[in-house]
This record gives C-alpha cells, sequence and structure tokens, in this order.
C-alpha cells in the first residue's frame, strides 16, 4: 500500500517536470541565443523578446588564473603596487588572496589572510560577498576591506613595497552577522573615500545599510541610512545612476513566499536608494525584478533538480551587481549575477531606470562574483566573473572583454 502510495507520486511529479519542461522549452532552446525571457512587471506575464548587447561577445571569456574556486568568490579590484594594471583581490571562501596581474591573460595568487572561526566556533566565508577597496587612508595606495557571514568587518591597509606585498589589518566593526554588502565610494564629496555595509541581526528581524565616514585617516564614524524589513540584503553597489551629480546605492535582495515552510515563490531584486545631495537616501526604488516567480518547489525537487531550477528561472536570486559605463555612453550601466550561474546586462537610460540588455553567458551556476576594469586598456570597461559549474560546483575566475572599443 505505501509503496504504491509512493509510486503513484513519482508518476504525478514525473507529470509535473513533464509539463514545466514543455511549457518552458522556448527558453531553454534559447539558452545560448539572444531571446531572453522577460517579465513584465505590471501583469507578470511572460514576453520573449530579441535582445542583445554591444559590449561583450559569447562566451565564458577567458580563465585568468590557476586557483579553482568552491561555489564562487568575491571579488574587487585593487592595484597593490600603483603600476596602472588590472590585479585584484579574491574572498575564496575564507581565505584572501591578491591576484597580481602577470601578463595579459595570466594572474598570480598571493596569500594574504585567513578569516578565522567566530567565538562559537562557526566558520566565516567570502565566497557570498564581502569585498570593496580604496585609499582610505590616502597614503596613494589601494586598501582593501573584507566583511563576510560572521559580519566582521576588517580594514587591510597597504604596505606593499617593489620587494614585498604586505597589508597591515585592523577590525573596523563586528555585526552580529552577514556583511554581505561592501561598496566604496566619497558619499560627503569631501575628498575621503567612505564605505558603505550592510548587516543584520542574529534573530533577524531587518537588514541595515550603514555608511562608514572616513575622517581622512582611515578612521569611520558609522551612520545608518537604511532599514530593510523583508530579506537579507546581499550585496551592494555605488555610483551616480541618475547623473544627478551625487552617489547613490545599489542594493540586492530576495523576495520569498512560504508555504508551510517551503520557500515556493523566491524573486531576485535589485533597488536603488536615491541620495538627494545632502546625503538623505530616500525610499526604495525597484531597478528590476528577476525569477519567473513560479510557484514550482519542495524540498526534494529545489534540493536535487537545479539544472531544471536554472531553466524555468527559479534561481535569479542571490544577486551580485557590478557597474560601470559599459557602453560609452556617458551613464552607468549594471551586470548582475546570481544563483543560476547568468550574467546580465542592463542598460541606462540616463536617469537611473534600467532595461535589460540580454545574458553575456551563462557559467552554469553561482556567478556571485564580479568586478569591472579596463583590463586590456583600450579604453572600455571588462569583467572579471568567478563562477562555477554543475555538478561539483568547483569554477575559476573568467575575464570577458568588452567589444566596444574593437
Amino acid at each position: 500500500m505505501i509503496g504504491n502510495t509512493i509510486l503513484r507520486k513519482c508518476i504525478v511529479i514525473g507529470i509535473i517536470l513533464l509539463f514545466v519542461v514543455t511549457i518552458f522549452s522556448p527558453i531553454i532552446n534559447a539558452h545560448h541565443s539572444t531571446i531572453i525571457p522577460i517579465i513584465s512587471e505590471k501583469d507578470n506575464t511572460k514576453v520573449i523578446s530579441c535582445l542583445s548587447n554591444p559590449c561583450f561577445k559569447r562566451g565564458p571569456g577567458t580563465i585568468i588564473t590557476d586557483m579553482s574556486i568552491i561555489l564562487s568568490a568575491s571579488l574587487t579590484m585593487c592595484d597593490y603596487d600603483n603600476d596602472n594594471d588590472t590585479d585584484f583581490i579574491v574572498g575564496n571562501v575564507n581565505n584572501v588572496y591578491l591576484l597580481e596581474k602577470i601578463n595579459q591573460t595570466f594572474y598570480e595568487s598571493h596569500f594574504i589572510y585567513r578569516l578565522p572561526n567566530n567565538p562559537d566556533g562557526y566558520a566565516d566565508d567570502l565566497y557570498r560577498g564581502g569585498l570593496t577597496s580604496a585609499d582610505y587612508n590616502n597614503d596613494g595606495k589601494e586598501d582593501f576591506i573584507t566583511g563576510g557571514v560572521q559580519g566582521v568587518v576588517r580594514l587591510f591597509i597597504n604596505n606593499c613595497t617593489n620587494q614585498s606585498i604586505s597589508f597591515n589589518m585592523k577590525e573596523i566593526k563586528d555585526f552580529p552577522q552577514t556583511a554581505w554588502g561592501l561598496t566604496s565610494a566619497d558619499f560627503n564629496n569631501v575628498g575621503c573615500m567612505d564605505f558603505a555595509a550592510s548587516w543584520a541581526y542574529l534573530n533577524f528581524t531587518h537588514s541595515t545599510i550603514s555608511i562608514f565616514y572616513n575622517n581622512g585617516n582611515a578612521e569611520f564614524n558609522q551612520e545608518d541610512i537604511f532599514i530593510h524589513y523583508e530579506r537579507y540584503i546581499k550585496d551592494l553597489n555605488s555610483g551616480d545612476y541618475d547623473n544627478d551629480g551625487d552617489i547613490d546605492i545599489l542594493f540586492s535582495h530576495d523576495i520569498v513566499k512560504v508555504h508551510r515552510g517551503i520557500p515556493l515563490n523566491v524573486i531576485g531584486v535589485v533597488s536603488m536608494l536615491s541620495n538627494d545631495g545632502n546625503n538623505n537616501f530616500g525610499n526604495e526604488t525597484i531597478v528590476t525584478k528577476r525569477g519567473s516567480g513560479f510557484l514550482f518547489g519542495g524540498p526534494i525537487i529545489l534540493g536535487y533538480l537545479m539544472p531544471l531550477r536554472n531553466l524555468i528561472g527559479v534561481d535569479r536570486i542571490c544577486q551580485k551587481v557590478t557597474s560601470s559605463d559599459f557602453d560609452n555612453d556617458g551613464d552607468l550601466e549594471l551586470l548582475i549575477g546570481d544563483n543560476s550561474g547568468k550574467v546580465e546586462f542592463y542598460d541606462n537610460d540616463g536617469t537611473g531606470k534600467f532595461s535589460t540588455g540580454g545574458v553575456i553567458y551563462d557559467f552554469g551556476s553561482c556567478s556571485w562574483g564580479l568586478a569591472s576594469a579596463d583590463f586590456d586598456a583600450d579604453g572600455d570597461i571588462d569583467v572579471i566573473i568567478a563562477a562555477s559549474q554543475r555538478p561539483d560546483f568547483i569554477g575559476h575566475i573568467y575575464l570577458k572583454y568588452n567589444q566596444i572599443i574593437q
């Protein structure tokens, strides 16, 4: 009797899966083309549009280091030796590395620091986010800051010389947890680089975004600027997105509707906080919602059928953002990665309103690491991406060149 019940349930699940694959076959077939699904936020209907962006060619790009990553890694640019090339920092699980540019297609890794466990013995990690960089003490050298799941924010002051690589670490803040979002900018326009961090309390009630204003010598004063009550904030990015002369903040989070303990409806959201010119940040404005919102779940299905999850769109969550003027039109565009492994281009109309320009590549899983710079010194902004592949979730760091300037 029990065996018959289990068999009937398996048959029902099989029929549901066959139905879903059939319904979403246009999306599956368009996986490597310029035809991508777009969700209309007005009527929640699915529209298929032919979209392309002028910046990035198809393909994953070039693997630029022999370092393997697990799931993903956080990334931030850091020209540690002031030689005007594109060195960068990597947070790989709980280890921090400097990736030094050796030539155009290879970077050598140097171990910098290992994040310790917290006092209760829980491990920290950086693959879900928590890196930013700038010259915080105004000595002409780029420093960097780490966060992580345990919430500790650490500043690494650059003391590198021509003979050695050395950073002095000091702890800035011990938040209760999830300092996943970090971004740097001169928010108050006084000539010193500040940074913003997102964090949450252990018994989650809300997430907070705080700006740490720099007094000029890498000493900071904290000001909480925004509280988000829905879910954890996954990432921060900053820039003048609406071209009004001040620094705005982007943040990402997920919308999750739970039914009997099961997260059935999961949508990834990127939102903007506009600066009024006096560092007062207004209400949340949604930049994009991604994911089908399809009620398709259960711990077995969501836990083990990841390829199908990715294809139907339920993994467009845990979004990570990098921004730059990728198309050389004078405003800031976005590249957004997520759980699915896709990296999607968003074009700015010049006023902070964004529209998708298509998926530049689907890496397979966890495209959480993104950083942008002009890696080939040709005048346009390229991107590096940390992502992994199924089924083992071992990945690499890829460099995709921008083709705006040939």
